[in-house]
């Protein structure tokens, strides 16, 4: 009955260590040799944590906004600042989208809300603490800003390319 109940639990252990390996493929995962492991133990190239991240974000739709974000590093993940300028006074919410501005891929956020003031300027500011900066940088990231309501996400209006700092 005890070596049951043992073979049980030992079963149940590989499964749900199955799952959490699954279920983080897109998370940070680095061994203690600084190699960085995807989905099912597949090596996948290093790549350095960077010291910076940022993304010149460009109005989009016809608008005027402009701005940038700045990634750096943080105790728990990344810190994230963005500084707009142009955008029509209201409420904004950013996101950060993976291989285009459009949002269908892989989407983190929302990033802190912010309102822009009525010369058109607003920051936010997001500590991240899920994704170290090396999660951005080792795949193309978009930052995009939309206009919001409390009640949904509006549409797009500045976006731009997550790149390592000149």
């Amino acid at each position: 009955m005890r070596r049951n109940w043992q073979s049980a639990a030992l079963g149940l252990a590989i499964v749900l260590l199955a799952g959490a390996a699954v279920g983080c493929a897109k998370r940070d995962t680095t061994t203690s040799g600084g190699m960085q492991v995807g989905s099912l133990g597949s090596v996948r190239t290093p790549v350095p944590d960077p010291t910076g991240l940022v993304a010149t974000l460009a109005a989009q739709g016809g608008g005027k906004a402009a701005g940038t974000a700045e990634l750096v590093p943080s105790d728990a993940g990344s810190k994230i600042s963005v500084t707009m300028q142009g955008l029509a006074a209201g409420n904004y919410t950013a996101y950060i989208y993976h291989n285009n501005c459009d949002g269908a891929g892989e989407k983190h956020g929302p990033l802190t809300a912010f309102t822009a003031a009525a010369d058109g300027a607003g920051t936010s500011v997001t500590n991240f603490v899920t994704l170290r900066l090396v999660h951005f940088a080792e795949d193309v990231h978009f930052i995009a800003i939309h206009q919001s309501t409390p009640a949904a996400t509006g549409p797009l209006v500045a976006c731009g390319k997550i790149e390592a700092k000149p």
